[in-house]
């Protein structure tokens, strides 16, 4: 876990650098761009269940935290603030398009980025995407929800659908020079190759990602052994999470958040609802066995955690047994999971609520955390 004193410490180097965000949240709001107002305000009213905390700060912590991500000085122009929403992964798509010069099937730029990712050393960058099995063999909701971002911010242009093009005659974005070096290396050897010759190199190399496919499946779905799963989504993509759960045989994703909004993409609940059905993942949400974000302030130590779920388990596991028992029928019925936000199960209510769940079913509890551990940040 980060060391708090450590954070503290950069938190006021953060207050030195960017005096606004010590401004009361009207200020603050007052400061922001106008669009990013009522994102603001959204923010202030579900933080701690609607923002994605660092792994290891404190949530009394995290309201400075979304300052920092959500405002910008109105004085940055159009161009800054373009800047500074073009992550590391959104260059390597540029570069990918720009540098084969030519147009590019959706099919083609997600295999491409699934072999810089698998198998050159660079991996894309230490936040690039991560790909579940779908219809064509690894595909990435995430990159495919950017690559429209992208077009949107005229950086890249859609001459048809499911096909990418470079926006302009020059690039202005390259990611860093080891992440290059794997666009050079995945272009030089896979850019003349067919779309179904690079899906058949794919497919024999990863079948587990055929398990859906439309085209040939080299690989069977499997399921997990009976027991009360749980699984946090903190600091990882939905793709990343969602394969993890598929790997592993689950089938049904109960969500146990009282509140199920993510500003991360894919885990809102409506999102989440679509992309798992996508995948044959069963979606149920159960907001009676969650923990309103009201009683989420201020938890700064185990123990702080430790009198919230005492108070959670006198009330809402005692009275909310119908809700306990619907949960405990669908896990016996097929392998589900367990899932709220925190990726840590020591500061997650979903472990007293697997408790109450495995005494009702006599199933052992099994947390997902640590196989879940390749971090996105």
């Amino acid at each position: 876990m980060t060391n708090p004193n450590a954070w503290d410490q950069s938190q006021r180097d953060d207050r030195r650098n960017h005096s606004y965000l010590q401004k009361p949240w009207q200020q603050l709001q007052d400061d922001a761009i106008p669009e990013l107002t009522p994102v603001l305000a959204q923010v202030k009213s579900v933080l701690e269940e609607s923002i994605e905390r660092p792994a290891g700060i404190p949530y009394g912590k995290t309201a400075i935290f979304t300052a920092k991500v959500m405002c910008y000085p109105r004085q940055n122009d159009k161009r800054n603030r373009t800047n500074a929403m073009i992550l590391h992964r959104h260059k390597v798509l540029l570069s990918l398009i720009y540098d084969v010069n030519r147009c590019v099937s959706d099919i083609e730029l997600t295999k491409w980025a699934f072999l810089i990712r698998h198998e050159h050393e660079s991996r894309g960058g230490s936040a690039f995407y991560e790909f579940v099995p779908y219809l064509y063999g690894p595909f990435s909701f995430s990159l495919n929800q950017e690559a429209g971002k992208l077009v949107e911010k005229g950086l890249l242009t859609c001459p048809s659908e499911k096909t990418w093009a470079s926006a302009s005659g020059s690039l202005s974005y390259r990611p860093d020079q080891l992440s290059q070096r794997g666009v050079n290396w995945v272009l030089d050897r896979f850019s003349d190759h067919s779309a179904d010759d690079l899906m058949d190199y794919v497919y024999s190399r990863y079948p587990q990602y055929t398990v859906h496919s439309k085209r040939k499946k080299l690989a069977q779905k499997i399921a997990a052994e009976p027991a009360v799963y749980t699984a946090g989504y903190e600091g990882l993509s939905v793709d990343g999470f969602l394969y993890r759960l598929i790997d592993r045989g689950i089938r049904h994703l109960i969500d146990v958040r009282h509140n199920p909004i993510a500003r991360r993409f894919g885990f809102h609940k409506s999102t989440l609802n679509r992309l798992c059905e996508s995948l044959g993942i069963r979606y149920s949400h159960v907001p009676s066995l969650g923990i309103h974000s009201s009683q989420r302030q201020e938890l700064d130590s185990q123990g702080d955690y430790d009198s919230l779920f005492a108070i959670y388990r006198s009330t809402t596991l005692k009275h909310e047994t119908d809700s306990i028992r619907q949960v405990s029928e669908w896990i016996t019925e097929s392998p589900s999971v367990l899932v709220c936000m925190e990726a840590d199960p020591c500061t997650c209510h979903r472990t007293h609520l697997a408790a109450a769940v495995a005494k009702e079913t006599g199933l052992p509890v099994v947390d997902l955390g640590t196989e879940i551990n390749d971090r996105i940040t």
